[in-house]
């Protein structure tokens, strides 16, 4: 398995924070709001709301990136991937929210 964790991000191997992406993703919220607020009728001066989907793309790129991440630490540490207990994490972190939602 040291051929796998060679070419695998090494950011992977560690739980390290990284800054630079919760300031990417907090742009990326920023932006959003932007655009509904332009449609609300606060609009901003040379319609910079028009670019909230750049937001939205930007939010799912990040998402995609650091869930995978998650998902493939498991190879770098020399293990398989483990479906579903990457799966039963997720709904362990999805599921309440949405409950609390669903019954509001």
């Amino acid at each position: 398995m040291e051929q796998t964790s060679s070419y695998l991000d090494p950011r992977f191997s560690a739980k390290v924070r990284q800054p630079g992406l919760d300031f990417l993703r907090a742009l990326a919220v920023a932006l959003v709001v932007v655009y509904h607020a332009g449609l609300f009728g606060f609009a901003l001066p040379w319609g910079c709301q028009r670019f909230g989907w750049i937001g939205v793309d930007l939010f799912f790129v990040l998402s995609g990136y650091l869930i995978g991440g998650q998902l493939l630490k498991s190879l770098v540490r020399g293990g398989g991937l483990d479906l579903p207990r990457f799966f039963w994490r997720r709904a362990l972190r999805i599921l309440p929210a949405y409950l609390v939602v669903l019954a509001i």
